[in-house]
């Protein structure tokens, strides 16, 4: 067996460690904070309530499967992730506190981290 036939590099292991963590945290914030308030009660502003928390779990979720694939394009495009998602984690803190700022400092860890190469066809 060689070394193109073997798994994912463990180098790569920080970076994944650090970019799914980024998504299960983002995705329990964004479960716990639909619970909490309430969401699927009839509000004037549902729509606003669901773009503040999307944002940081689809950027997270993104994050997480470029890191998962190697493919190191795609990094130029989730530091405009981290951008975006810090953004809107400062419009969060004044709606829901500081639950959302770990993700982007997660993301971002993980994109400085070795990434996996990808693997060759």
């Amino acid at each position: 067996m060689t070394a193109e036939d073997e798994g994912p590099s463990q180098e790569g292991g920080p970076a994944r460690l650090f970019a799914g963590f980024s998504f299960l945290y983002a995705l329990l914030v964004t479960v716990l904070l639909l619970v909490l308030r309430d969401f699927f009660r009839d509000e004037p502003d549902r729509d606003a309530v669901l773009l503040w928390l999307m944002v940081p779990l689809v950027s997270s979720f993104g994050t997480w499967m470029a890191v998962r694939s190697g493919f190191a394009p795609l990094r130029a495009w989730i530091w405009f992730g981290i951008v975006a998602t810090m953004f809107f984690c400062w419009i969060a803190v004044f709606s829901f506190g500081l639950l959302f700022l770990p993700v982007p400092v997660l993301m971002m860890v993980a994109v400085v981290s070795p990434w996996d190469k990808p693997q060759k066809r």
